[in-house]
């Protein structure tokens, strides 16, 4: 009963990560994206989720991004990541950020890269 209750807890956030990547991609015009998402099976809490895409984004929306995803772990964040409601893409890329232990972004020539770990 409790690992099942881990379980759907793991798969709760990393459906709500994926959301808030998969809303940026969309509202910022992307045509052509992926998402993958990786569980490493020795340790069922640890997972992955990278992200590929084709988008225009000017210099002051990689900062802001870079800006949002750039927040520390926060472990008070994984008792209350149920709380986050929708809202603005920054305010959620900084609660996404201190639920992943490790951020990457890339952008360049037009495809904007995000790794989110946990």
């Amino acid at each position: 009963m409790i690992k099942t209750r881990i379980k759907n807890k793991k798969i709760k956030i990393i459906s709500k990560i994926v959301n808030e990547v998969t809303s940026y991609y969309l509202l910022k015009g992307a045509k052509n994206f992926q998402i993958k998402i990786d569980i490493d099976e020795e340790n069922d809490n640890n997972y992955a989720i990278y992200t590929f895409g084709y988008l225009d984004l000017s210099e002051n929306e990689i900062s802001e991004l870079k800006k949002a995803l750039t927040i520390h772990k926060d472990e008070e964040y994984d008792q209350y990541w149920g709380l986050m409601g929708e809202g603005e893409n920054a305010d959620e890329f900084m609660l996404i950020a201190r639920l992943c232990d490790e951020v990457i972004i890339n952008y360049e020539e037009g495809i904007l890269e995000l790794g989110l770990r946990k």
